[in-house]
């Protein structure tokens, strides 16, 4: 009897991760949030998000107006009218989603929810869940940078997806070539800037800081992809656009 009595405690906390992972994953709701980036380059977004399992609408409102969609069938991306994406975006929550799925969590339960703790080499994660799965907060650290997403005014479950969508135009027309998604695509956390019409993007990958610049226009240096020009010292990055590798 003692036996199986220690066996059980030992089991418990599993039986615990895995019914909150899989609450987590199932979760429905409506949230405002606040995503602040401490970084070379710091940045706030104000965001309304609405989740219905696979499939997640955000609204951004700080720094500009823009909106995202993201199902099963790929993410599109836009203001007036959403252009399909040729990588899809990944939120902190998407990314800790999976990440939590690759790690060895330490949770801990409260009176409000949950508090997972867990690494892996895409960072450190503390993920605050009330008890239906929604994020309260959420927060990584990667290579000196500190990303914290704070969630407010939840809602659960969320309006129906085909009323949140219906006053969006999406079009399948890509909002940039598939060349730059593959670009995109291979770094770990980038942000883009613009400066005399090159698109800049700065970012990690394979736990370095490259930068990469794309222009309408020849740069000296650049290689061409598609109707664009690419330029970066990183000979990894070059050879995925290239399709060496």
């Amino acid at each position: 009897m003692a036996q199986r009595l220690v066996w059980l405690l030992t089991l418990f906390p599993a039986l615990l991760l895995a019914s909150v992972i899989d609450t987590w994953k199932r979760a429905e709701y409506f949230a405002t949030r606040i995503t602040v980036e401490l970084s070379m380059n710091p940045r706030i977004r104000y965001e309304e998000v609405y989740r219905w399992g696979d499939s997640k609408f955000v609204k951004v409102f700080v720094p500009m107006e823009m909106y995202w969609y993201r199902s099963v069938d790929g993410t599109w991306s836009g203001r007036d009218t959403l252009k399909r994406l040729p990588v899809n975006i990944l939120d902190l929550e998407d990314i800790a989603l999976r990440e939590v799925e690759k790690a060895t969590p330490v949770v801990e339960e409260n009176e409000w929810g949950y508090k997972l703790e867990f690494s892996t080499e895409k960072g450190d994660f503390e993920v605050w869940l009330n008890k239906n799965g929604i994020p309260m907060r959420i927060v990584r650290e990667f290579h000196g940078i500190e990303m914290k997403m704070i969630y407010e005014n939840w809602d659960s479950p969320p309006p129906p997806k085909e009323f949140v969508l219906k006053d969006h135009r999406f079009s399948n027309e890509l909002a940039f070539p598939e060349e730059v998604g593959r670009v995109l695509a291979c770094l770990d956390w980038f942000y883009i800037s613009k400066e005399d019409g090159v698109m800049i993007v700065k970012g990690i990958s394979h736990g370095k800081w490259v930068e990469i610049r794309i222009s309408g226009k020849k740069l000296k240096g650049s290689v061409k992809l598609g109707v664009f020009y690419l330029k970066t010292d990183d000979e990894d990055i070059l050879k995925i656009v290239t399709g060496e590798r």
